[in-house]
């Protein structure tokens, strides 16, 4: 049994290296592009969920509004600019 060190490593290697070829297929190959794009959320959904920080490997980065695709940071960053924290703490009422 592979060690969760091991696994992550593999899933990392696995996302950079679909991005890398997403990026040229996009624009020639639709249809192929679309199965990538699948692979690549999962991807992107299990690395975050086992804590791995996207920021720097994710050179693709689609926003969640774009690709119909819920991204639970998106929607939380979203909130906290249309609600500032004065504006929430001024409607709670004592």
């Amino acid at each position: 049994m592979p060690s969760a060190a091991a696994i992550i490593k593999d899933y990392i290697t696995e996302f950079s290296r679909l991005q890398d070829w997403m990026i040229p297929v996009k624009e020639t190959n639709p249809e192929t592009y679309q199965s990538m794009h699948k692979r690549y959320i999962e991807l992107k959904v299990t690395l975050s969920s086992l804590g791995v920080n996207l920021m720097e490997l994710d050179i693709v980065k689609y926003p969640a509004a774009s690709n119909r695709v819920f991204d639970p940071r998106g929607s939380r960053q979203m909130c906290m600019q249309a609600c500032p924290l004065g504006s929430l703490l001024a409607g709670i009422k004592e």
